[in-house]
């Protein structure tokens, strides 16, 4: 599966950040802890939308899978 066009970034970011946070992949949602963590490490300054777009996608995520991040993207983008 594949993230929407122009997403993709936002995408690896989200399993980066994901991958690392303080509950680990499987672990119940990130926190913002989680991603001034990540920002902090990797020296990479997300911007308003970036963050909301990224939680947007782990509410997704933890609601119904990685379908439901892609869906989150989609809709995004739309607006």
């Amino acid at each position: 599966m594949k993230p929407p066009e122009g997403f993709e970034y936002l995408w690896s970011l989200w399993l980066e950040i994901r991958q690392g946070g303080s509950e680990g992949f499987g672990g119940v949602r990130l926190t913002w802890r989680d991603l001034a963590d990540w920002q902090a490490v990797t020296a990479v300054a997300l911007d308003a939308f970036e963050v909301e777009a990224i939680m947007a996608m782990d509410a997704a995520f933890r609601a119904g899978g990685s379908e439901g991040a892609r869906g989150c993207l989609k809709l995004r983008r739309s607006s």
